[in-house]
This record gives C-alpha cells, sequence and structure tokens, in this order.
C-alpha cells in the first residue's frame, strides 16, 4: 500500500520521492494500524490514494493487537479457503485442508469467520446507508461508517476527512457512527447476540 500510494503521489501529484515516501508511509501505517494520525489530507490526493485508504479501513492490524477492523488473520483464512474451493471446483475428490501457521483449520472455524465477514459487510452496508438518509454523501458515508467500525479516526472527503471534523455531521447521523464505532470494537457478535431472544432464556 505504501509503495503503490508513493508512486501515485509521485507520478499523478508531482511530489519527490522522499515526500511522496514520507506522507505515504506516515498515513498508510496511521489508517492500517488504527493509530487515528494524519499528516496530510489524504482524500484530495487523488481517486486511486482514496481507494487504497478505503479498502485499508477493513484490513486492520495482525491479531491480538487492538487494532479494530476484519484484522489480517481472518483475510488470510478466507483468501486460502478461497483458494481451496478453486482448487476442488476442477478436483472434487483431492483432500485439502486450510493452514493457518503450519496448523490445520478446522471447518468450524472457516465458518465463523465467514459468518463474522458476512456480518461485518451487512453492518457496515446498513449503516452507511443509515447515515446517507441523514443527508450525508456518499463518500462521507461509507467512509465515516468504516472508520468508526475500524476505530481508525480520520475518514475521506470533505465532511470527515483528515482536514476536517465530525462536527458537520447531523446529530442522527453521529449516533449512527457511534453505533458503528461501538459495534466494531466489540467486534458485532458481543453486542448482536444480546439481541436473541435465547440468551435472555438462559
Amino acid at each position: 500500500a505504501i509503495v503503490s500510494v508513493t508512486a501515485w503521489n509521485h507520478v499523478f501529484n508531482g511530489r519527490p520521492w522522499a515526500t511522496a515516501l514520507r506522507l505515504s508511509a506516515v498515513n498508510v501505517t496511521s489508517i492500517l494500524t488504527n493509530t487515528g494520525y494524519a499528516t496530510s489530507d489524504f482524500s484530495t490526493w487523488g481517486s486511486f490514494a482514496v481507494g487504497v485508504f478505503f479498502l485499508l479501513y477493513f484490513i486492520g492490524g495482525c491479531a491480538g493487537s487492538t487494532a479494530g477492523s476484519i484484522k489480517m488473520f481472518r483475510w488470510q483464512l478466507l483468501l486460502r479457503a478461497a483458494y481451496k474451493q478453486l482448487i476442488l471446483m476442477f478436483s472434487p475428490h483431492r483432500m485439502m485442508a486450510v493452514r493457518y501457521g503450519d496448523q490445520p483449520v478446522d471447518e468450524e472455524m472457516l465458518a465463523s469467520v465467514r459468518n463474522f465477514f458476512f456480518m461485518y459487510l451487512l453492518t457496515f452496508m446498513a449503516l452507511s446507508l443509515a447515515c446517507m438518509a441523514t443527508g450525508l454523501d456518499f463518500l462521507s458515508s461509507t467512509s465515516a461508517v468504516a472508520q468508526a467500525m475500524a476505530n481508525t479516526g480520520p475518514g475521506l472527503g470533505p465532511v470527515v476527512g483528515p482536514a476536517t471534523t465530525f462536527a458537520a455531521i447531523p446529530d442522527l447521523g453521529k449516533w449512527i457512527i457511534i453505533l458503528a464505532m461501538l459495534l466494531g470494537r466489540l467486534e458485532l457478535t458481543t453486542v448482536y447476540v444480546l439481541l436473541l431472544r435465547d440468551f435472555w432464556q438462559r
């Protein structure tokens, strides 16, 4: 991500290589690790850079870190499970195991990761639409919810970007973003299980 954004800043924004590398490295690392700092308004760097930063909201840090979002180990398991499924498409009788750190991963764990991924994206889409219903534009709504669920800090665009605050968001929109932050910080299932009738009957 740092290399691609550095190249973009140099080629399309005309920044010297050293400046492009410094700005890209600090801001990409901040977003990916959910540090929350910004040394430049990266939402003005152009469409490719904005796209990279938007995707970084959904990656997050490594397992065991305090970073939010989906996290690297889930992405690794999802990619390995997808690779296994592709191989089995043309070799259905082949015996394959998804491995993580030289250890086989059972189907129950893979199902848990898939369910989390599904719930994360569904929550993101629902809360983004709710923010749009308050009058926020598409980029502000989606990036505000994505950064809140990842607990990243700055969003993208003129309303919630690194050079602005969230003050211009309507009160209802702020409550939606607060909900997104709580859901993301508690990794969804901790909150969603409270909505189940079975939980309260135990």
